[in-house]
């Protein structure tokens, strides 16, 4: 698991296990200061990964691509140029 600080938020990436269906790349923030909660974030149209190790190489590209946190604390993503 990684985390690091962007703006107010903390941002950390986790992987979790979906049931009986794989693993899935969880992306958790939390505004610093306060008694605010941690929230958790999906990433949009993600299918589940086979193996934890699949999931965990994942997690590392996605966090990497956080560039921002809304003021919801909802992640934001760099886009990529075709």
């Amino acid at each position: 698991m990684s985390s690091r600080m962007i703006g107010d938020f903390r941002v950390r990436c986790d992987v979790v296990e979906v049931d009986a269906q794989g693993f899935q790349v969880r992306i958790w923030t939390r505004r610093i200061g306060g008694n605010a909660p941690e929230k958790s974030w999906t990433i949009p149209g993600q299918q589940p990964f086979p193996t934890r190790s699949e999931a965990e190489q994942r997690s590392l590209q996605v966090f990497e691509g956080i560039n921002g946190v809304r003021f919801n604390g909802e992640p934001e993503f760099a886009h990529t140029s075709a």
